[in-house]
């Protein structure tokens, strides 16, 4: 499970290699590149920790944090879905220390000014 993950991240890493160089990015290192936000979303969703023992509530909050900084206009809605998905999921099943509910009740409100 983990050498897919690994390869498939450095496909991507190789594949995006050119857009990361042209990636624009704010005075405040939000990401406005659409490549970059949708790959986000799509750790996001999928997202499987049932084979491994350790806890990724950071991860999943980092990713989160970092797509609330997002200034990406055209996929707000998605965003929005999937950070209200986990934040049900939070309210169901608590990350460790409550991450993940943290991250998105901190960044929403940011997030909705730039929005």
């Amino acid at each position: 499970m983990l050498k897919k993950i690994i390869k498939r991240l450095c496909l991507i890493r190789e594949k995006s290699r050119t857009d990361a160089m042209e990636a624009d990015s704010s005075k405040d290192n939000s990401c406005t590149n659409i490549t970059h936000i949708r790959l986000f979303l799509r750790f996001l969703k999928e997202n499987d920790n049932t084979q491994n023992p350790f806890i990724d509530s950071n991860y999943l909050a980092t990713l989160i944090g970092s797509l609330l900084q997002a200034k990406n206009d055209s996929v707000v809605k998605t965003i929005l879905k999937e950070v209200l998905r986990y934040l049900q999921l939070e309210r169901v099943l608590p990350s460790h220390e409550n991450a993940v509910g943290l991250k998105i009740l901190k960044q929403y409100n940011t997030f909705c000014q730039n929005h």
